[in-house]
């Protein structure tokens, strides 16, 4: 009589990998091979994500079917890391993330929509090789400020000793602080070639309106008429997305949306248009559907995605579209 063994045959675990492969001076597509192979003897069962185009690490972890993974890894700088992580806390099912590290020191600031500067050195001192522009301060300071200790250091006028148990008070040399009402940052700024620059935050309504200067001797006043000339000629709103799709006349469209708002400042001469993305299969609560963007001309402003209020199948989704 032979004994019959039990054989059991173990499901591989499902891994999504989002890789970047230009990060790094695009030393990862030497080394995805090997990657991929490591993974597989592990015991996963590896679909390749290459990331083309700032954003796609977001867009790939918000319209997968996350439910189908067990695990998501990702490859490349700071920003694939930050892009991913930022898609994940978008969507309702959270997996675990790895990383593995694969590029340079700027390419965070890259996925920022940072493309006109290069950082050699913390401290930011004269070097020929270090260099930014006020839009991209600008984007670096809109992403700080979302930092709660950040806004509470630079929009402070002064920190009592007793708060941090510091040898004695310290008072906050940005004018700026004084000389707009409900301004709340940012930094000030001298070397010998950048001149004297002065990156600022007020409150305006609600919402931080950032200006940045540079290389200018009249940096105070020039920044309080910049504030005042944005005052009159922007109209700041905040509106519910699902009323703006409703009013480009996606009512069916609209009823299958999630509540969120869309906060931003236009001109007479910009406008808001709308993006619908393809569903590669069934909708489901709280994936991101499309999106809405503010453009300048042709020139895309500022953004926000909306969601699904509730699943819906692929053929019902295209039915509320046709």
């Amino acid at each position: 009589m032979h004994k019959m063994e039990k054989i059991s045959f173990m499901e591989k675990k499902k891994m999504l990998f989002i890789y970047n492969p230009r990060a790094g001076k695009a030393k990862i597509r030497s080394n995805l091979l090997d990657i991929i192979d490591i993974f597989t003897k592990a015991g996963f069962e590896v679909t390749a994500y290459p990331t083309q185009a700032r954003g796609d690490g977001f867009t790939a972890v918000t319209q997968r079917r996350l439910g189908f993974y067990d695990i998501i890894v990702c490859s490349g700088g700071d920003g694939t890391l930050d892009e991913v992580v930022t898609g994940m806390m978008q969507c309702d099912k959270r997996l675990p993330i790895g990383y593995v590290p694969a590029g340079s020191t700027n390419d965070f600031a890259n996925s920022l929509g940072i493309m006109c500067s290069n950082y050699e050195s913390p401290h930011g001192l004269d070097s020929q090789k270090h260099y930014s522009s006020a839009y991209d301060l600008a984007i670096l300071t809109s992403k700080a400020m979302k930092n709660e200790l950040f806004r509470e250091i630079c929009g402070s006028k002064t920190i009592a000793k007793e708060t941090y148990g510091f040898t004695r008070d310290y008072q906050n040399i940005n004018k700026i602080l004084w000389k707009i009402p409900n301004a709340n940052g940012v930094k000030t700024g001298y070397t010998g070639q950048a001149g004297k620059c002065l990156v600022s935050s007020v409150n305006h309504e609600g919402r931080d309106i950032i200006i940045v200067v540079l290389n200018c001797t009249d940096r105070w006043n020039q920044t309080e008429k910049i504030y005042n000339h944005v005052c009159s000629k922007y109209i700041f709103k905040n509106d519910s997305t699902k009323n703006l799709v409703e009013s480009m006349g996606m009512i069916k469209l609209a009823s299958v949306l999630a509540e969120s708002d869309f906060a931003y400042g236009f001109k007479e001469n910009e406008k808001i248009e709308i993006e619908v993305f393809s569903p590669i299969g069934d909708v489901h609560k709280g994936d991101t559907l499309g999106k809405l963007s503010l453009y300048d001309e042709n020139a895309e402003v500022t953004k926000t995605g909306f969601k699904a209020s509730k699943d819906l199948s692929k053929e019902c989704f295209e039915e509320i579209l046709s």
